[in-house]
């Protein structure tokens, strides 16, 4: 949801009968409660955009995951997602959040609200975010 300059790409490849595995469906973190102690930080990519999506979830991560979920399991273009969970728990619970999800007013409000803000490449700024974060974290404690 945060950035869809795929979209295009996903729809061709549905259309030509190739099944589209979408990676990283959670924002690569960035709709999970890991982001939180992040958000004030202004270098945080899509920031304003998981803003925006918490606050339609009233601050709710679980709300905001399910979200997401939602959001890419209603596209027919999309076969499945890779989530990222780092156990069999949380892919139970995940899996769960989006069984117990049923709010599609809710996805077009979010989908709506992404449209206002550019997609640019994703997955290079949210790595090399997390990647400066942690060696400033190693200096920090190297010191």
């Amino acid at each position: 949801m945060l950035n869809q300059s795929n979209a295009k790409a996903i729809e061709l490849a549905h259309q030509k009968g190739m099944a589209v595995i979408v990676r990283g469906g959670l924002g690569t973190g960035l709709l999970t409660p890991k982001v939180a102690p992040f958000l004030n930080d202004p270098d945080l990519p899509y920031r304003n955009q998981i803003k925006a999506l918490l606050n339609l979830t009233h601050g709710s991560y679980q709300q905001l995951m399910a979200l997401e979920l939602a959001f890419l399991y209603s596209n027919p273009n999309i076969s499945s997602v890779i989530i990222g969970a780092a156990n069999p728990t949380e892919l139970e619970e995940d899996v769960q959040l989006l069984n117990t999800f049923n709010n599609p007013e809710l996805v077009q409000q979010a989908a709506t609200l992404m449209q206002k803000y550019p997609s640019g490449p994703f997955t290079d700024s949210v790595d090399a975010y997390f990647a400066k974060k942690l060696n400033n974290q190693q200096s920090v404690a190297q010191n």
